[in-house]
């Protein structure tokens, strides 16, 4: 059996959480993959406590979350996965999907098979990120060791790796 969090963080964007927890929440997980939701809220004031509240009781994931002022994204993330205790961590930020891929006997077979310290990077699909006039389009890859740029939404990481270099 092998476990895995899906480490979602927030602040006031309900709407986008609400997005992602639809998605994840339609996923169709093996039965020898345990997955667990995460979700890390700083504090917000915009309804996603009280949703959060009521998701919890009607989950088709487990869902573990916690609302409380953070010092910022990145703190954010590292209260996810000292909160997780499974095998692996991924990020998938508020607003953002994961493929069906996520939870297929594919994904878990890389999982399975994972024998090094460094990341799992090629789980990563192509994203493109605008920023004013600026664009900048990622690729997918195949499975490789570390390769910039990484996108924290597209790798999954050993926890236990994770929470001794965090962010």
């Amino acid at each position: 059996m092998i476990s895995i969090s899906i480490i979602t963080v927030t602040h006031n964007d309900l709407k986008g959480l609400q997005k992602t927890v639809r998605n994840i929440q339609k996923l169709r997980v093996i039965k020898h993959l345990v997955c667990t939701h995460v979700i890390v809220d700083g504090d917000s004031n915009d309804g996603t406590k009280e949703y959060l509240g009521l998701i919890a009781r009607s989950s088709v994931l487990d869902i573990i979350w916690k609302s409380e002022k953070d010092l910022g994204i990145y703190d954010a993330m590292n209260k996810g996965v000292i909160t997780s205790e499974s095998d692996f961590v991924i990020f998938i930020n508020a607003g953002d999907e994961v493929s069906e891929f996520f939870g297929s006997e594919a994904f878990y077979g890389l999982l399975k098979n994972y024998q090094s310290d460094a990341l799992v990077a090629g789980i990563a699909y192509s994203c493109v990120y605008q920023f004013n006039r600026w664009k900048i389009t990622i690729d997918s890859r195949d499975t490789d060791i570390s390769r910039m740029p990484s996108l924290h939404q597209g790798i999954v990481y050993k926890r236990e790796k994770h929470q001794k270099f965090n962010y």
